[in-house]
């Protein structure tokens, strides 16, 4: 699928980012739309996959490559990140993939010698290439525990929007693609692909079940607005290294199909 491939090429160019990144950056941390969601739980669709991930883990949303996404919006809180001398990251996000390009935004964290930097960024990527900027803390902090807040609305243009409840960017791009697929969760890689080990994010929360930001995680498709589980081709995707050992696991879906909760289990 494409959406996996844009998933790809987005986790490779964070990581070589980093690498480039200013050193301020590295240095140690210092000290939606309305909708009708409710917050019931509700059966997942019968076709719900469950499919494993050397890229991802959350959840998967989409109907087919002819029923386009408008927007969608997603929600998590910021988790506390448990850092060790190994040099780790974590990157939680939200995306749109279709035919010709990749909308995505979202958090991360790098783990070095100890200490974790957290930060904001987004990625506006055209036929699998990448364009990922990473937004100052300066512009846009991002404390633990705090709630982001993820819109991406797709049309020409594409417009994406960041939140950490007091402060927010919002960015725009003149998006070519038809956006089909959906996804919300964390990106990582085991460290037997060369990128770093998964950061020990503990567990970090999806949804308005949990963070209380009314309308995420929908997504809509025509002039229907569902949680991300609800349309037809929706998949819970676990993070697998090579060998199929679960790296991080999402919970069952609960509310409006639309919040969850992804479980850390191992860096590599």
């Amino acid at each position: 699928m494409q959406n996996r491939l844009g998933l790809l090429a987005l986790t490779a160019a964070i990581t070589v980012t980093f690498l480039v990144l200013p050193s301020a950056l590295l240095a140690p941390p210092a000290s939606a739309p309305a909708s009708t969601a409710n917050l019931s739980t509700a059966a997942p669709p019968a076709a719900l996959l469950k499919v494993n991930s050397t890229g991802i883990a959350g959840y998967e949303g989409g109907k087919s490559p002819n029923s386009t996404i408008t927007y969608l919006n997603a929600s998590w809180r910021q988790p506390t990140v448990t850092c060790t001398a190994t040099n780790s990251s974590a990157l939680f996000d939200a995306l749109l993939a279709g035919n010709r390009s990749d909308l995505a935004a979202g958090t991360g964290v790098k783990c070095g010698g100890g200490l974790a930097t957290t930060f904001a960024w987004y990625d506006f990527g055209v036929s699998n290439t990448t364009n990922v900027t990473i937004v100052s803390a300066a512009t846009l902090p991002i404390p633990a525990g705090s709630v982001v807040h993820v819109s991406i609305h797709a049309g020409a243009p594409a417009t994406v929007r960041i939140s950490d409840g007091t402060h927010s960017i919002s960015k725009t791009h003149a998006s070519p693609g038809i956006d089909y697929v959906a996804q919300v969760g964390v990106l990582g890689y085991p460290a037997t692909s060369g990128i770093q080990p998964l950061a020990n994010f503990g567990t970090v929360s999806f949804g308005a079940t949990y963070t209380h930001a009314t309308g995420t995680n929908d997504m809509k498709i025509g002039t229907l607005t569902k949680g991300i589980g609800g349309f037809a081709l929706a998949a819970k995707v676990t993070l697998r290294d090579t060998a199929l050992k679960a790296l991080a696991v999402p919970t069952p879906l609960v509310g409006s199909l639309g919040s969850f909760k992804i479980v850390w289990k191992a860096a590599t």
